[in-house]
């Protein structure tokens, strides 16, 4: 019996931003991205074809992460991994929502959210 996920069968999606027009940049998300898709198909990790580890770096816009997630979750019949790296702020409903480079500018005041 297998402990690991077929790695045929399974699928990882790595988003990371590191550029953002209202908030600091984060610089070490490129090199974490390239390195966790190297570990992920690598032999000491799940041995992921390197097609099946979709790399989303610094997207333009929500629409591009969510259809690479609804690609993979199509396409993945084992695992499925999904990883983000970069600022999370919380909005008006105490809701955490994964930052985007070009995203609203941060409140200081979370009660005129």
């Amino acid at each position: 019996m297998s402990v690991l996920p077929d790695p045929g069968a399974s699928r990882a999606v790595l988003v990371g931003t590191s550029r953002y027009e209202y908030l600091e940049p984060l610089p070490a998300v490129a090199n974490n991205l390239r390195a966790l898709a190297g570990l992920l198909s690598g032999p000491l990790s799940l041995q992921l074809p390197a097609r099946h580890v979709n790399v989303v770096e610094d997207p333009a816009a929500a629409h591009t992460v969510v259809g690479a997630v609804r690609q993979a979750a199509a396409e993945a019949t084992n695992t499925l991994v999904v990883y983000f790296a970069g600022h999370g702020l919380v909005d008006a409903r105490d809701q955490l929502v994964l930052a985007l480079p070009d995203g609203v500018r941060p409140c200081r005041d979370r009660s005129a959210l």
